[in-house]
This record gives structure tokens, C-alpha cells and sequence, in this order.
């Protein structure tokens, strides 16, 4: 009987239909039973039964079938449906993976959600600024602990660091601190000449140079280089399960991978901020010697008088808060990676994003506190 053809018998009055079927309801026979229930079963009447207990075989065409004929006759008045343990089976297999159905998206007010947005956004970063804060804290007791155990400190890791984030970071911030002088040396020298005051590019150039633009561009520079790295490698040593080893094994990760990466970058950015200093000005004056035929001893000169107790300080003390601010981005995103590259991708773009935010809002409000404590 395995080889019997599926069959579908329709017995039917005014009051009642009774659906007998059997056989094989297989791919090979679905075809004439859809053509026998197309042709047939038009309207059933108010009481319906189904009985598809004399079913032999059945797969997946044929139970999509007998669940088309199901709801169809479960929406009268009297309904009764007899199966088998093999129909049984395969139903509740579809009825299991059956997908959930597409709803619309509800309506809601554009204000109210735009409000929503807002207050999720909010609630979002003053969480993670408490993580941060928070991971600023395992930093600090991390170095704390070194003042009463010193060889703890791996300064080996600490020294490749800053040949990894300062040394090889050296050529591309001096080539865009030189360019960027000779930018703003050349459109200071041309709006200034207009009122006949050319000569005062001078201190334009070392005042947007030593207390703004060498700093960002070095920060900046970092934060895409090293901020990335950070996250990256982390972020891969997380998926590669290297920081649960370090658990396993008695390490501290935060001293090994984050300590060394905070300290390193803490020595190494202020050293470019140096150097993005030195070759800005340098790249200015070059301009301004061939523009204005300026000589270097007058440009010098003007320098000199033009930089202030204060013009280079202010730059340079903001090198290792902004140094701080990436390490701090850049391990913690690398820390909160999971296990897929989706993930890694994403921290390591949230890394640099954040780093160079946070950079531009601190170095804002270190121009309004020296503003207002007047230097």
C-alpha cells in the first residue's frame, strides 16, 4: 500500500461534508489533489469533517495541503479532524517552524518618538559614561598598585608602545602639521593683507598652531591610528578567548593589555604634540619667507614676541588629557567585543568616534576655562 496514489473522496449534502482521504499524499500526487479540491471543495457547509486518517505517506507538499483544507474547514460552525500518528508528526514539525506574521508597524506620533530618541540617547551615554568612569578607576588602582609594587610594572610592553603609537606616528603628523601650517600661514597672509597686516600672519600662525591645531591634529592623528589599534587587537584577543586565558592562568589583563597601552600613549602624544608644534610653524614660515620674502631672523623675532609664557603650555597640557581619553575609548570598546567580527568591527569604529568626539568637547572646554581664568 506504500505505492498507492493519494486520493481525496468528498461526500457532501446541504448540512454536512465529509473529507475522506488516503494514500500516498506525496510531491508526485499533490498536483490532481489540488485539481480534485479546486473542482470540489468550493463551500462547505456549516458541519465539516475531516478524516485524514488513512493516510499512508505524507511530506511537506502534501501537510501544506491538508493544513489548507484544516483552517478552511475550522471556520464552521461544527468541525471534527481525524489524523494519524504520521500526519500528526509532520504538522506539528511545520506548525513549529512556521513563521510569526508580518504586522505593520504601529503608528506613533513623530514628536513622541523623536522625544523617546532623545531620552534613550541620553540614558545611553550616561551609562557609558559610568562604565567609563568605572574603567578609569580599575587604571588608577592598577597604577596605584605599581608605587607599592613596582616590579610589577611590564615596562618592556610600555616601551613598545610608544615606539608602536609615538615613534612610528612621527612621519604622518609632521607631514600634516607641516601642510596644515602652510595652509594657515598662506589664507592668514592673504585676509590680513587686505588690511595691510600681513606682517601679523606671524602671530596668527603660532598662536592657532601651539594652542589649538597641533594638539588636535596630533589627537586626532592618534585617535584614528591608535585608538583603532587598541580596539582591534583587544577586541581579537577577546574573540580568540586570550583575556579568559589571562583569567584562567592568574592574570590581570587590565595590566597587561590596558595599563601599558594608558601609559605609553600618555608619554608618546605629547612628544608629537612637540613635533606637530615644531614642523607646523616650520611649514608657516617657509610659506611666509617665500610669499612675503620675510626673513627667517624677523620671523623668528616676531615669533618670539607673539608666543606668550603661556601659548605653548596651553597646548602641551592638553596632551595627556587627550592621550587619556583614547587609551581609555580604545581599551574599553576593545574589551566589549564579543565573539564575532561583526562586533569587532563595530567597537573599533565606535573607538574612534568616541575618541575624537570627546577630544573636540574637551578641547572646547579647556578654551573656556583658560579664557576665563585669562590665558
Amino acid at each position: 500500500m506504500n505505492d498507492a496514489k493519494g486520493w481525496l473522496e468528498i461526500e457532501r449534502d446541504t448540512s454536512i461534508a465529509r473529507l475522506t482521504a488516503g494514500g500516498n499524499w506525496t510531491i508526485e500526487y499533490i498536483g490532481d489533489l489540488y485539481k480534485k479540491i479546486n473542482t470540489s471543495v468550493i463551500a462547505l457547509p456549516d458541519t465539516t469533517v475531516l478524516d485524514f486518517s488513512k493516510i499512508e505517506k505524507i511530506d511537506t507538499a502534501g501537510a501544506h495541503l491538508v493544513r489548507k483544507l484544516h483552517k478552511q474547514a475550522k471556520s464552521r460552525k461544527t468541525f471534527e479532524f481525524f489524523t494519524n500518528k504520521r500526519v500528526d508528526a509532520i504538522l506539528t514539525t511545520l506548525n513549529r517552524y512556521q513563521p510569526e506574521p508580518c504586522t505593520s508597524r504601529p503608528q506613533v506620533n513623530f514628536l513622541y518618538e523623536k522625544i523617546a530618541a532623545m531620552g534613550r540617547g541620553t540614558l545611553w551615554a550616561i551609562e557609558l559614561t559610568a562604565c567609563f568612569v568605572v574603567f578609569i578607576g580599575n587604571i588608577t588602582s592598577s597604577l596605584a598598585s605599581y608605587v607599592l609594587r613596582p616590579a610589577r610594572f611590564r615596562a618592556g610592553l610600555t616601551a613598545a608602545q610608544i615606539e608602536l603609537n609615538g615613534l612610528n606616528g612621527i612621519p604622518i603628523v609632521v607631514l600634516i602639521a607641516f601642510l596644515i601650517g602652510i595652509v594657515v600661514a598662506y589664507q592668514g597672509a592673504w585676509q590680513l593683507g587686505k588690511l595691510g597686516a600681513d606682517f601679523y600672519t606671524v602671530d596668527l600662525l603660532a598662536v592657532t598652531i601651539l594652542r589649538e591645531l597641533g594638539i588636535l591634529l596630533s589627537a586626532i592623528v592618534v585617535a584614528g591610528r591608535s585608538g583603532s589599534t587598541y580596539a582591534a587587537e583587544i577586541g581579537s584577543m577577546k574573540i580568540s578567548q586570550e583575556v579568559d586565558a589571562m583569567h584562567t592562568i592568574g592574570l590581570n589583563p587590565m595590566e597587561i593589555l590596558v595599563v601599558p597601552r594608558f601609559v605609553g600613549l600618555i608619554i608618546a602624544l605629547p612628544i608629537l604634540t612637540l613635533l606637530a608644534n615644531i614642523f607646523g610653524i616650520l611649514g608657516g614660515g617657509i610659506l611666509l619667507w617665500s610669499l612675503l620674502e620675510l626673513s627667517p631672523a624677523l620671523f623668528i623675532g616676531r615669533l618670539l614676541e607673539a608666543v606668550g609664557p603661556w601659548t605653548f603650555w596651553v597646548g602641551m597640557i592638553k596632551a595627556p588629557v587627550f592621550a587619556a581619553i583614547i587609551a581609555v575609548i580604545g581599551c574599553y570598546e576593545g574589551l566589549q567585543v564579543t565573539g564575532s567580527a561583526e562586533s569587532l568591527g563595530k567597537h573599533t569604529t565606535r573607538a574612534v568616534v568616541e575618541s575624537i568626539f570627546l577630544i573636540i568637547v574637551f578641547d572646547a572646554l579647556f578654551s573656556i576655562f583658560f579664557g576665563i581664568i585669562g590665558i
